[in-house]
């Protein structure tokens, strides 16, 4: 009887060593998910982050095509003015029986684009290549 609760005491500690050790694993691996659940949240925050950032951006980046495209037109449009003057020009000289120097009108748009002229376009060329 002796022999028996003896083996039944050995396998009680050894169930008990075993429950504690699982107890522990368990409380590990809870801190663990704890821990990785934390991570998550702040990398789902920095992610909102950097997309409000990028939508920003591509605003930005919109903002200053528009205002291009915009200085480009009114670019265009004062060449084909600039041209139309000029032919009006040589056809009243030619009516006049002037003949008209060739030589380039002080007031010719460069071929370049100045993007100085462009109202803010450094500005926000600037902020967003420091960003």
């Amino acid at each position: 009887f002796d022999a028996d609760v003896s083996q039944q005491t050995l396998r009680l500690d050894s169930a008990t060593r075993r429950i504690d050790s699982l107890e522990t694993e368990n409380k590990i691996l809870t801190e663990t998910v704890a821990q990785q659940a934390e991570k998550l949240k702040k990398l789902e925050t920095e992610k909102q982050q950097l997309a409000e950032a990028f939508s920003q951006q591509q605003k930005e980046l919109e903002e200053v095509r528009n205002r291009i495209e915009t200085y480009i037109t009114g670019r265009e449009q004062r060449k084909k003015e600039l041209k139309e003057k000029r032919r009006l020009r040589r056809l009243r000289k030619k009516s006049s029986g002037q003949v008209e120097k060739s030589e380039p009108d002080s007031s010719d748009i460069s071929q370049s684009i100045d993007i100085s002229d462009i109202e803010g376009l450094p500005e926000t060329l600037t902020m967003m290549t420091d960003t």
